[in-house]
């Protein structure tokens, strides 16, 4: 079940996502939507396993650094011909779905662990 701590993390990081990228071109509708989706998701779930996170060790905090931030800003760039509005919510989309997935991963291995 979801507390409502967890819900208001998601709905605050998935709405300031998805309303920053919708200031800059509000045409994508759809693109904006389903990134505040995947980032809202992300945030329930990162909040729900910030233990595990803050007792991770110092290897497994960098390489989750740079799979969740560095690859996506430099996989996404101008050279790629899509515009930048489009590159950044791709960029966006990226990092919300990595930490949908982390967070995923911490669900099913409390989940495993604990039934």
């Amino acid at each position: 079940m979801i507390e409502p701590r967890e819900l208001l993390a998601g709905i605050l990081c998935g709405g300031f996502v998805a309303g920053m990228l919708a200031l800059g071109d509000p045409f994508r509708v759809r693109l904006v939507g389903a990134v505040g989706i995947v980032v809202a998701v992300a945030g329930v779930l990162c909040y729900r396993h910030r233990k595990i996170w803050l007792e991770s060790s110092g290897t497994a905090e960098a390489l989750a650094v740079v799979l969740l931030l560095v690859v996506p800003l430099f996989g996404i760039h101008s050279s790629l011909g899509i515009g930048s509005g489009v590159g950044l919510t791709l960029v966006w989309l990226m990092i919300g779905f990595g930490g949908a997935l982390w967070g995923v991963g911490c669900e099913m291995a409390v989940t495993d662990s604990s039934g």
